[in-house]
């Protein structure tokens, strides 16, 4: 092997290796960065979601006990509907694709498809019905007037948050009152 072969095959390896040093590097920083943004804070400090309509209305430590059961037990019934549904609109898809759709089978799977919504809104119905038996009077009445500003916002149009999304937030990390709607 001459001099200038072995010379090459080092700087390939030397490249290699800065190439993962600052992969590694890179990954090491963003990951800092993302524990200290802000949302992520909240994320991890609360591990759950629901928190800020537990601390809105005010729920002591039972009260959020019985909300986390109450939310866990929804949220296991109703993936399983949206499972269903995913089922079917994959059926639909098939159907629809199929050289020779049948007409007959797309409307069955369209009403199993209306029915599968029916039940998650009655799950929601029933799912927020139980939550409002958790409330004192004082909480009901806080927990009323956040379902009216949904309603507000959704009538006109605007997202529930009712405000763009900053980068990292969503509808479910953001507080549901503020000084935009005091009680």
């Amino acid at each position: 092997m001459n001099y200038f072969e072995k010379n090459r095959i080092y700087i390939f390896i030397i490249i290699i290796l800065l190439i993962f040093n600052i992969s590694a590097i890179t990954a090491i920083i963003f990951h800092i960065r993302a524990e200290r943004h802000p949302a992520m804070e909240r994320r991890t400090e609360e591990g759950r979601r629901g928190f800020h309509l537990t601390d809105s209305l005010g729920f002591n430590q039972e009260q959020k006990v019985a909300f986390d059961t109450l939310r866990a037990q929804f949220g296991r019934n109703t993936r399983t509907i949206m499972k269903k549904i995913e089922e079917q609109k994959h059926e639909m898809m098939f159907e629809l694709t199929s050289d020779h759709p049948d007409t007959a089978r797309l409307s069955s799977i369209a009403h199993e498809i209306g029915t599968l919504h029916v039940q998650q809104k009655l799950l929601t119905i029933d799912h927020f019905t139980r939550i409002r038996q958790l409330c004192t009077p004082d909480q009901l009445l806080k927990f009323n007037a956040l379902f009216r500003k949904i309603l507000l916002f959704e009538q006109n149009g605007q997202p529930r948050g009712g405000k763009q999304a900053h980068h990292g937030e969503s509808w479910d990390n953001r507080p549901y009152f503020s000084d935009e709607m005091p009680f």
